[in-house]
């Protein structure tokens, strides 16, 4: 058997197979709290993050916050800006405090208009890992051209 098969198949020997003990008396928790992994502490309500597209550049987050405060209490709002120019980019995050709160913002202002222009209001995705090299001019549809084969 080669080396590295070898080294594999004893390291998977050490990779824990389950988050519980055998006879269940542990379990796997959060660190730092008592709680499992997505269970949330009892009366604790969990807060739901959304997307807020297609803004004005225009739109504050006072008016961001005075428009989803008629649907349930805010948690924060984030307007996202341009680095260089300090401009919105037209879209930001709000939070909201409950899921309940979240659900009601999407159903009643989604498509709503603010400053002249009908926002899109849906559950924020979870950020992209960032990771490897992201540029150049790779990709299936992309032709390169055979080197100068000119000799002297």
């Amino acid at each position: 058997m080669p080396r590295h098969s070898l080294f594999w198949h004893l390291s998977l020997d050490r990779v824990p197979l389950s988050t519980s003990c055998p006879d269940g008396s542990h379990e796997a928790t959060v660190p730092g709290t008592n709680q499992r992994p997505g269970q949330e502490k009892e009366g604790q309500k969990m807060a739901k993050k959304l997307y807020v597209g297609n803004m004005s550049y225009d739109t504050t987050a006072d008016a961001l916050r005075e428009l989803f405060a008629t649907v349930g209490e805010v948690s924060s709002i984030t307007i996202i800006t341009d680095r260089q120019t300090n401009r919105s980019k037209g879209f930001g995050f709000v939070e909201m405090a409950t899921d309940e709160a979240a659900s009601e913002a999407i159903n009643k202002l989604n498509g709503h208009l603010v400053d002249g222009r009908n926002i899109t209001v849906a559950e924020a995705r979870p950020p992209r890992e960032e990771g490897g090299f992201r540029g150049g001019r790779g990709g299936r549809g992309h032709v390169s051209r055979p080197p100068n084969r000119r000799r002297f």
